[in-house]
């Protein structure tokens, strides 16, 4: 599922989560290319430190993303991959919003 920034803005903020990002972006479309294109820009642009970037997702492709970007990672089991392909990138996964939500705060 591909999510807009706004509409993701909301949800961080109808889970309780604004307040422990800095910046939240959605994707219109699942392009490999672009996903990375936005990311690094986002990351130029912002002068974010990789090192205290989260990359949220659902994808195996996701977790790639956070390598390529030198981010951290957590996959969400509820989304478009299967827990076990999530499983194969070794990254931590979650299996609920509120499971994201309560290892954040």
């Amino acid at each position: 599922m591909c999510i807009d920034k706004r509409s993701l803005e909301r949800i961080v903020r109808d889970y309780g989560l604004d307040g422990l990002f800095d910046w939240v972006q959605g994707m219109p479309n699942t392009l490999a290319e672009a996903k990375f294109g936005a990311g690094r820009l986002l990351m130029d642009r912002s002068d974010l430190d990789c090192r205290s970037t989260l990359v949220v997702g659902d994808t195996a492709h996701d977790a790639e993303l956070a390598q390529r970007l030198r981010t951290d990672c957590i996959l969400m089991s509820t989304g478009h991959h299967s827990e076990r392909r999530l499983a194969e990138s070794k990254q931590p996964i979650m299996s609920s919003l509120e499971a994201l939500a309560a290892a954040l705060i």
